[in-house]
């Protein structure tokens, strides 16, 4: 035990984290009784769990000390001194600015660069250059307190910190720290120059503000470490940033001296608590600001950045920090105005800084150092120590072996889908419920008004938050722009008079407090009389949290922070309840409402926008199924096609592809409507059957001629509803009744008429009006139709499974009759308005542009003109547009809607459909040799290319395809649903290439594939 021995280094070690962490310290100082070998125990299992916490990081190897030492040995004086510069550098600038940059490199040995703005392949082609004429290899830093975006073109940018700062958790913060550390080594980066650890209690701070977590000191400590740790977990040096605190100054440090009138208690309560809980965790390096603190340093002028009372006195000795101390730009007038280039550079070393960041005269802070050492003025031990520091640093980062930079993919690298996944959780998690009336937020009930969207301070009316607020019931879009004048907002008042609700988008924000952050006092008036007025007004705020003060009297206001796509989203999920409001205001926003200020809302379980990282897919994967609609469209087995997927809820693929006709002049875009053909028969037909064996108004063991008594003394009076809807009835797959009223391939009188006239009422097509009787005289020949022979084997058996049409027919005549309405009128009451599908209907020429309606064959055989709005099959035609196997029309979005609820076990939106078991009766597979749910398809047990169906689609799941070239396919033990549209029938239905080619069932392989959290059965190599 004598030999056990704790070394001086250790001691000191662990006494200054103990020292900084009351915690711990208890045992420390509990541990000074014990035997050293039990004090040495006790210490590294305290050590191991102070890592394990996060307090320390990598210590460097023997062998980056070793090149620390041997490079530091080998330098000239001079050679030392530049290592304590870092210069700036930019990538935007051209010729003379590379040349400069190079000169400081080659005739003072500058240690590192700052970059700023440019581009990511220029900047890292000028870097790889900027290292190989360095003698020492350079160290690299960026502001990049919300992503190298700060900097960099052509890379998304992060939140900034005040948006983090109303997220309730720091997570995310810390996923943040590691892709923007992922960026940095991409770019050949060590530092990086964040987080702000400012508590912004100043709402007028001109320089601060929205780069700070907020005004919470703990909001800011925590957000703060997680962004350091995220950085420095990954091999980044963080730098806190500016110490002692900028957040309650009223000028910018980079023009004029702010003065910070405090004193310790004061600083101890407030600016230093993050800084303080950030050197406990173990960041690596602090930026010291260029503030005044008359009552901590008396001297007139005396920023923190050259203060050794600040600097040592402080940092160094009460808060026991001994990494690295960077002063803040030393060309900043905060400093350049009182300071002379060389006096500015020995001050900051004087007062306890390492590294000499972006001076404004690199030569004469040379000289300047060159002299201070020579007279004394500065200790030369303690300036070698800085440049051991330095040195060691640069090893720890990887330059003691350092490689030219690849340039290939670049961008790629750093646009990757984990960093736009994560940009969505953010700003999902940052929305914020300011207030809400009558808690009228999320909104549940879409079918009883009329939305309007206006857009202010916008150009268009049809940015991207009025299309995701499309997504969930439709609205009319409207917008003001920057100098809309009195009579304009007057008129705009006029315009939305008839909406119920109208959703107000503020964007285009300014940062100013002076400007009101951009809000204007008119449009606000409009506003609260728009509110007077009886509508519910629904106020979103794409900007500064301190403008929510502006529209106190809002009923309805949510703060989405950032005027960008995913905070569009966000917003729009939040007022429908896709997603629950978390959020908190950061910030005070006037007195009404206080930091911390957030209204929590239930999840209604709507579609939410997504991202396929986000829900544990592979997005490089799913982006193969481009190539298979690009095929598709080149082999013409479709012109165009929409092409829709949700996992877990979020809509993680949702993509158009080709024209509306080959002829390539109106492209597919994402409000146009296809004629889903059969998938009528599970998203119309199917649910009425499910609602009405829900009430039970239904057995489904029943015959149907006990509830359609005219089936009675037909063929079709003992087929059980079971079998109808299994399709195991004996019924024919289709007969042509079409066909009975044409004479000489053409339309007869008898039946039709080319105008609307007294007994021609029912719509056809174009030009085309069926006699009032023509569906009643297709039922009457649909009971009359023959039913399949069985054969001699099986007389005494059941029918086989075949499918058919013609088993729609009757359950559309039987839910008519059971609801005493038209089956197509009670769904969409019930079903499609509710669930906000406004673009499922029949007959969609009475409600939509032809525009928006893709034209589905140029009907050479029965109605000899293009159909486009007007139904495909010509027996849904001849019935007024809808029956029971096809008439329904809608886009992929609203389809996904209904298909979700079934998938949600029957509930959408905060409204419960079906119960559960509903569901599973309706999906299970029914009989042995029958693939078939109970209208519902399922997947091929034996033949995969007799599936509608991906090899990878589970038992359990179900769905349909349509004869037009669609298809809907629920998975749920894989959480997915699948929507495929296309007009395949286009020009001609005699087209059968995409089923030939496995189109639709190929694109879903992809969706499983691409699924890596699971792991994916092919269901024929697994058939137990």
């Amino acid at each position: 035990m004598a030999g056990c021995k704790i070394n001086d280094f250790d001691l000191k070690l662990y006494h200054r984290i103990f020292a900084s962490n009351r915690k711990i310290s208890g045992y420390f100082i509990l541990g000074q009784n014990l035997n050293p070998l039990m004090l040495k125990k006790v210490t590294l299992f305290l050590f191991t769990l102070i890592i394990s916490h996060g307090y320390l990081f990598a210590q460097p190897t023997e062998a980056q000390k070793h090149w620390a030492d041997s490079v530091y040995q080998h330098m000239s004086p001079k050679e030392r001194i530049g290592q304590l510069f870092m210069v700036a550098a930019y990538s935007n600038q051209g010729k003379p600015e590379q040349q400069m940059v190079e000169r400081l490199i080659k005739q003072y040995h500058v240690g590192g660069l700052i970059f700023f703005q440019g581009g990511p392949v220029r900047q890292t082609n000028l870097l790889n250059h900027y290292q190989s004429v360095s003698k020492t290899p350079l160290w690299v830093g960026m502001d990049a307190e919300w992503g190298v975006s700060m900097r960099l073109d052509s890379v998304p940018a992060f939140p900034r910190q005040m948006t983090l700062g109303a997220m309730p958790q720091s997570e995310l913060v810390h996923e943040m720290g590691a892709v923007v550390a992922d960026q940095f080594k991409a770019l050949g980066m060590q530092i990086d120059f964040a987080p702000v650890a400012d508590v912004n209690v100043n709402p007028k701070n001109p320089v601060i503000g929205t780069r700070s977590f907020g005004e919470n000191t703990h909001n800011v400590e925590s957000k703060t470490i997680a962004y350091m740790r995220g950085l420095q977990s990954n091999g980044i040096i963080a730098n806190a940033k500016h110490f002692p605190g900028h957040g309650d100054t009223g000028k910018d440090s980079h023009y004029a001296l702010p003065v910070i009138p405090y004193g310790r208690t004061r600083l101890d309560e407030v600016e230093l608590k993050p800084f303080r809980g950030l050197i406990q965790a173990g960041v690596e390096s602090i930026m010291v600001g260029h503030l005044e603190l008359p009552k901590i340093d008396g001297r007139k002028n005396r920023p923190a950045s050259l203060s050794d009372k600040i600097i040592k006195g402080i940092l160094r000795d009460d808060l026991h920090f001994d990494g690295l101390v960077f002063t803040d730009a030393l060309n900043m007038h905060a400093v350049s105005d009182n300071f002379s280039p060389g006096q500015a550079e020995v001050l900051a070393l004087q007062a306890g800084n390492d590294v000499l960041l972006f001076p404004a005269n690199v030569a004469k802070g040379v000289t300047a150092i060159e002299k201070a050492l020579a007279d004394g003025t500065l200790d030369s031990v303690e300036v070698a120590h800085k440049v051991k520091k330095i040195l060691l640093a640069k090893a720890k980062a990887g330059l003691n072996d350092w490689q030219p930079l690849p340039t290939d993919g670049l961008v790629e690298r750093l646009n990757t889908p984990k960093v736009k996944a994560l940009r969505y959780k953010m700003y999902e998690q940052a929305a914020t419920l300011v207030t809400n009336k009558d808690n009228y937020l999320p909104i549940q009930v879409l079918d009883t008004t009329k939305f309007a969207y206006l857009g202010l301070n916008s150009n268009t009316g049809h940015n991207t938050y009025y299309k995701y607020l499309n997504r969930y019931i439709e609205f009319d879009g409207y917008h003001l722009g920057k100098k809309a004048t009195s009579a304009q907002i007057r008129s705009m008042e006029a315009k939305l008079k008839t909406y119920g609700t109208i959703v107000v988008g503020i964007h285009h924000m300014s940062r100013k407090a002076s400007q009101r952050y951009g809000i204007n006092r008119e449009e606000q008036m409009m506003i609260e009389r728009l509110q007077l007025a009886g509508h519910r007004v629904v106020v979103t705020v794409f900007g500064n949290p301190y403008a929510v003060q502006f529209m106190g009297d809002a009923e309805h206001l949510i703060c989405a922070y950032d005027d960008v796509e995913e905070a569009h989203q966000a917003a729009a999920a939040l007022i429908f309840g896709a997603i629950p409001a978390k959020g908190k205001l950061p910030v005070s926003a006037g007195p009404k409402f206080p930091a911390g200020t957030g209204l929590g809302t239930q999840n209604l379980r709507r579609l939410r926008c997504g991202n396929p990282e986000s829900e544990g897919m592979d997005s490089q994967i799913l982006n193969k199924i481009d190539s298979v609609a690009a095929e598709t469209i080149k082999q013409k087995a479709a012109p165009g096609m929409q092409i829709l997927v949700v996992r877990n809820g979020s809509i993680v693929f949702d993509r158009d592809y080709g024209y509306q006709t080959y002829a390539k002049k109106v492209k597919v875009q994402e409000d146009v409507v296809y004629d889903l053909a059969s998938v009528t028969k599970v998203a119309a037909t199917t649910q009425v059957l499910m609602y009405l064996y829900q009430q039970n108004l239904i057995d489904l063991d029943k015959k149907a001629s006990y509830y359609l008594p005219e089936l009675k003394g037909s063929n079709k009076e003992d087929l059980i509803i079971r079998d109808i809807i299994s399709h195991q009835a004996g019924l024919f797959p289709y007969y042509p009744f079409w066909d009975s009223t044409m004479v000489a391939k053409r339309i007869d009188p008898k039946y039709y008429s080319v105008k609307k006239i007294k007994d021609y009422d029912v719509p056809v097509a174009k030009g085309v009006f069926g006699r009032h009787s023509l569906p009643d005289s297709l039922w009457h020949w649909a009971i009359n139709s023959p039913l399949r022979e069985k054969p001699a084997d099986r007389l005494n058996k059941p029918y086989d499974y075949r499918y058919s049409d013609i088993g729609m027919y009757i359950m559309y005549q039987l839910a008519s009759k059971l609801l005493s309405e038209p089956m197509e009128e009670f769904v969409m009451n019930n079903f499609y308005e509710p669930l906000g599908a406004s673009t499922l209907c029949f007959n969609p020429k009475r409600k939509l542009p032809l525009s928006r309606i893709i034209p589905s064959e140029k009907d050479d055989f029965f109605r000899h003109e293009e159909l486009r709005g007007d139904v495909n099959d010509p027996h849904a035609a001849m019935h007024g547009g809808a029956w029971g196997h096809a008439g329904l029309f809608g886009d992929a979005i609203d389809l996904a809607k209904l298909m979700q609820m079934n998938l949600q076990g029957g509930s959408f939106g905060g409204v419960r459909y079906f119960m559960p078991a509903v569901i599973d009766t309706f999906t299970a597979q029914q009989y042995t040799l029958n693939r078939r749910g109970l209208g519902w398809d399922k997947p091929h047990l034996e033949d995969p290319m007799m599936s509608s169906a991906s090899r990878y689609a589970s038992r359990d799941s179900y769905g349909h395809s349509g004869f037009t070239g669609t298809l809907v396919w629920v998975d749920p033990q894989y959480d997915l649903v699948y929507i495929f549209l296309s007009n395949r029938t286009y020009p001609t239905s005699r087209n059968k290439k995409l089923v030939t080619l496995n189109i639709r069932p190929t694109i879903q392989d992809f969706i499983y594939k691409s699924i890596t959290d699971q792991q994916i059965t092919d269901l024929y190599d697994n058939k137990l």
